[in-house]
């Protein structure tokens, strides 16, 4: 647990300031009073006047999301760049990843989003009929997008195409999905 919470804080210290100044700020006498040591560090390339506007942590990897909605996908355990991309114009919404075996999802500006973690590629990038109102969900068979017009999108395991909609019994939005290959859970508003 203190390595995963060392990988963490560093990598917010190294997203923040420049690598020349990045020995300075967490002292090895300080991490060694507290019972903790560096893992890794890494310096990600940010333009002059961007910023971290998200870290999300799943599975083995860190997805940490510019402010300029530049993706940057890290393994947590050695700090090693797996892909980095623009996944949105500036401004537009991203949702939180989820991840299937060894593929992320990501919808950003109302697109769908597959990339190969192990190979650091885009698979696809296709785009939604439908508003959606949160992150996908994917497993073996499927792909889940609870839509902002109250219903669970399901499409194949390519995006390509819808297979079919659900709603809850009450007709409440949908507001999130977990998926795995045993089950699926939605929640709704209502």
């Amino acid at each position: 647990m203190k390595s995963f919470c060392l990988v963490l804080v560093s990598v917010l210290v190294f997203l923040t300031v420049s690598p020349s100044a990045a020995g300075a700020v967490i002292s090895e006498k300080l991490l060694n009073q507290a019972g903790l040591s560096t893992v890794w560090q890494s310096a990600i390339a940010l333009n002059a006047g961007e910023n971290v506007q998200r870290i999300d942590i799943l599975g083995d990897y860190l997805y940490i999301l510019t402010d300029t909605n530049y993706l940057f996908c890290l393994d947590r355990n050695t700090g090693k760049l797996s892909f980095a991309v623009t996944i949105a114009l500036p401004r537009m919404p991203v949702s939180a990843p989820s991840f299937y075996k060894n593929t992320a999802y990501i919808v950003a500006a109302n697109k769908l989003i597959a990339f190969d973690i192990q190979h650091g590629i885009e698979i696809f990038r296709v785009l939604l009929h439908t508003p959606v109102s949160g992150a996908a969900a994917a497993n073996g068979s499927y792909i889940y997008l609870p839509g902002m017009d109250k219903r669970l999108h399901v499409m194949n395991p390519n995006g390509e195409h819808e297979i079919f909609k659900a709603t809850a019994d009450n007709v409440s939005g949908v507001t999130s999905v977990l998926a795995t290959d045993a089950f699926v859970i939605f929640a709704t508003d209502g």
